[in-house]
């Protein structure tokens, strides 16, 4: 039997026949309109919603071919936007060395935990923004005001002189980060054919967790041997390089439109909405979890409930009634990206919680100096590194991404299962076994469920962009509730079992020691525990395995639910060819399932 099929749109229409065994090429104009009809030779005749063949877009008016970089400008692009993602990552866990000191330093130890929290705070809320706003102004412009914002925020903490200072440079380098973070992913995905996008993403994967277990190292490095201010110094002159190798190797066409055209495409109102009600949301989060208020608080439950009302505004606004949304309609009602969506959000849930509290883990049980931390998370890293150059590599040469995301899934609760093994005394040789699992979870899942929402993306004009802004948002939104979840599971579980087994213990020399002491004192104090006896030490670190290994059993959970995500994505498999042809684009499928799902 032999099919008909044509697509509508403003630009004009083409068709091609298939038998029942292969697909012609076909040129496909850049379509404006979703509804394809399908004749078949037995009369029958029926419409669907979604173009069969998924052409990419761009907001400037070129087709997709023409933004593809070859040869040493591809080289000098992605290491600029690699590089400006590494720094990004480094921010992230580098304060994790650097907090007793600053905190001794400022006098304002019950202030460190905002050094983390607001920084993450800031990449979440601002990341919906950034992608509304690379649509009006082009990626190269969006990349290069993050990238200055980020590196004022850093000077700023490299030069601050109070702790209130210090926090304020970690929100304005957030901001900028949530920026670069979003227009990394679409740059990436931008210079290069949707063939290759596995192997670009699987960079992103391989970099980001590199710089994310390298924080630890880094920092320590400057802290031990030079200053912790060198922790933020070093974005300066590596932020620089890489924006002017952006800047001279990537030229793509300027968006069309005046200053004022392009700043009224930004949803102004709908930006609001959603940081005011993310920020109430987060901060409620973050107090809770610090013990800074009781969670029974009025504050705490006004922020709540004031948050929720303003992320209830954003989606009336944004779904209803905004012409530029920062989250379109058109991409949050294909269920196969709201799939990807939750499995990259709790994927990254567990990946957040899980690095920082192994970090904890092995300063302060193991005693090792945050140099020594972070060569023993290695093992993370040589699996990221492995599992998604090859998943990348394979799914390039198959087509197939469905299977990589399900198998990442299920290796995910595993992975994170294998860290509630560790104990006080674990040997250094079990390190690469209780690790490596997770790591090849992590890098596999990282760029394949990426890759799976842009299979699905809508064919309209800023469609792939908006879907990778979702899915980061996605992820940023998980990494920062994540992080204050943890914090909460971890101290509430120290504080519960120390009083309650202290008040349980006849040992003179424990209750000498710690009879008089506040659980609070030993939270994240290394130096504290140091001072204490050999039998005391033994008693409180029990303790800190036991509040770890909640936090870790709450990551199985975040762990389990980004299975589900995974198994529900797109079945659809990765086009395998794309080539040009004067303003068309050339799709050859090999697999016919598309277009006989499509009818």
């Amino acid at each position: 039997m032999t099919n008909t099929i044509a697509g509508k749109s403003s630009l004009g229409s083409q068709a091609y026949e298939t038998d029942s065994s292969s697909i012609t090429p076909v040129i496909v104009s850049i379509v404006d309109s979703s509804e394809v009809s399908v004749n078949t030779d037995d009369g029958k005749e029926g419409k669907i919603q979604e173009p069969i063949l998924n052409v990419e877009d761009s907001t400037s008016g070129e087709t997709s071919n023409e933004q593809y970089l070859h040869g040493t400008r591809l080289w000098a692009c992605m290491v600029s936007v690699l590089s400006c993602l590494f720094l990004l990552g480094l921010d992230q866990t580098i304060v994790i060395t650097i907090i007793s000191e600053v905190g001794n330093k400022f006098n304002a130890i019950e202030k460190v935990g905002w050094l983390s929290s607001g920084f993450l705070l800031a990449v979440c809320i601002f990341a919906p923004f950034w992608g509304n706003f690379s649509i009006s102004f082009g990626r190269k412009t969006t990349m290069i005001i993050s990238v200055v914002i980020f590196e004022i925020g850093c000077l700023i903490c490299a030069l601050a002189n109070s702790m209130e200072l210090l926090i304020a440079g970690r929100f304005i380098a957030g901001i900028g980060g949530g920026g670069i973070q979003s227009t990394s992913y679409i740059i990436c995905a931008e210079i290069v054919p949707i063939e290759q996008i596995p192997l670009s993403m699987s960079c992103i994967a391989m970099v980001y967790a590199l710089s994310t277990i390298a924080g630890p190292l880094v920092g320590g490095a400057f802290t031990t041997h030079v200053t912790w201010r060198w922790s933020f110094y070093i974005n300066l002159p590596v932020g620089a390089i890489a924006l002017l190798l952006l800047i001279f190797s990537w030229h793509p066409p300027k968006s069309h439109g005046t200053l004022k055209e392009k700043l009224k495409k930004i949803d102004y109102l709908g930006t609001i909405l959603i940081i005011v009600g993310l920020v109430l949301i987060l901060l409620a989060l973050t107090f809770g979890a610090s013990y800074e208020f009781p969670w029974r608080s009025g504050l705490i439950i006004s922020f709540f409930i004031v948050g929720a009302l303003f992320l209830v505004a954003f989606c009336i606004w944004n779904f209803k009634y905004s012409h530029n949304p920062l989250i379109p309609l058109s991409v949050v009602k294909v269920p196969q990206i709201n799939a990807a969506a939750v499995g990259m959000g709790f994927m990254f849930a567990y990946f957040t919680a899980t690095t920082l509290y192994l970090s904890i883990y092995f300063q302060i049980v193991r005693n090792r100096t945050a140099f020594q931390t972070g060569i023993a998370l290695f093992p993370i890293i040589i699996g990221v590194v492995l599992s998604s150059g090859v998943s990348g590599y394979l799914s390039k040469l198959t087509g197939h991404v469905k299977l990589w995301v399900v198998f990442a899934g299920i290796l995910g609760p595993i992975g994170v299962g294998l860290l509630t093994l560790y104990d006080v005394h674990n040997p250094n040789s079990q390190d690469i076994g209780l690790q490596i699992v997770l790591g090849v979870a992590l890098g596999i899942q990282f760029q394949a469920l990426l890759i799976s929402a842009q299979i699905k993306a809508p064919t309209v004009p800023g469609g792939k962009i908006m879907t990778i802004s979702y899915i980061v948002f996605a992820r940023c939104l998980g990494g920062a509730i994540s992080a204050n979840l943890a914090d909460l599971a971890y101290a509430s579980t120290f504080v519960n079992k120390f009083r309650s087994l202290l008040s349980k213990s006849t040992d003179p020399t424990i209750l000498s020691e710690l009879g008089s002491m506040s659980p609070y004192e030993l939270l994240h104090s290394s130096t504290r525990i140091n001072s204490l006896s050999i039998v005391s030490q033994q008693f409180v670190k029990n303790q800190y395995v036991a509040a770890i290994n909640n936090v870790y059993y709450m990551c199985i959970a975040f762990a389990c639910v980004s299975l589900v995500g995974c198994i529900l994505t797109t079945n659809k498999m990765l086009p395998q060819e794309e080539i040009s042809n004067n303003d068309a684009t050339v799709v050859n499928r090999s697999e016919k399932e598309d277009v006989d799902n499509a009818v």
